[in-house]
């Protein structure tokens, strides 16, 4: 696996030169000029989470490979496409799904919204923080779901002395990083007028994901 800091601008260059697409038409079909690109593939400057993930999508291969942090073009969790076909079509035969399903959409809309906020505000300390507490949290889930098969062991995780214990710390540690990142950064680019323009159509998801936090908030707090 490469480190140097210029695996992006390669593995940008390659994934698209291995597409056969001109940078022009790339340029084009990621929302930006062909200028910015040749300097994003030139390493000349550095790209945003928006279009990093948008590159990611384009060319078919994870961020993860982009970022060099793998060598696999294709990592599992670039399978949530066929996840999702696959409890969709659940969800139209079996009841049972539906719920998952709206959870899963609900979610999903939200992630992208909230990492697009997190790019216009363009705080690393922010973006980190919120993620570190994301991924905690879909690792607890991960954990409770594998482990509710009693045949499936324990041994699987390699934190398991105190693991709840240290579960509660880590969240509340992760709070605590969360706000004093927030007082620091500067969020004037994200507007309510901005969100509606590029969202619109997923707004009535993360809307209905909000009032279920507000209304299980204001149960525990009554």
């Amino acid at each position: 696996m490469k480190e140097d800091g210029k695996v992006f601008a390669m593995r940008l260059t390659e994934a698209r030169t291995e597409k056969g697409i001109k940078q022009k038409d790339a340029a084009e079909a990621l929302g930006l000029s062909q200028a910015l690109l040749s300097h994003y593939e030139n390493g000349i400057r550095e790209c945003g989470l928006d279009f990093l993930g948008r590159a990611a999508d384009y060319y078919g291969v994870s961020v993860d490979y982009l970022l060099g942090l793998t060598d696999a073009k294709k990592a599992v969790l670039d399978l949530g496409d066929e996840v999702s076909e696959r409890l969709d079509e659940k969800g139209k035969r079996m009841t049972g799904s539906v719920l998952p399903t709206l959870c899963r959409k609900q979610i999903l809309s939200g992630v992208n919204l909230l990492y697009y906020m997190l790019e216009k505000i363009g705080s690393n300390e922010l973006t980190s923080a919120v993620s570190d507490d994301i991924l905690l949290a879909v690792y607890n889930g991960f954990r409770t779901a594998y482990l509710t098969n009693a045949e499936n062991e324990e041994s699987f995780f390699g934190v398991r002395d105190g693991y709840f214990a240290a579960l509660v710390r880590r969240r509340d540690e992760h709070l605590g990083e969360i706000i004093r990142a927030a007082a620091k950064a500067d969020g004037k680019g994200v507007t309510e007028d901005d969100i509606e323009k590029e969202f619109g159509a997923s707004l009535s998801a993360v809307n209905n994901m909000m009032k279920n936090c507000e209304a299980d908030l204001r149960r525990k707090k009554g």
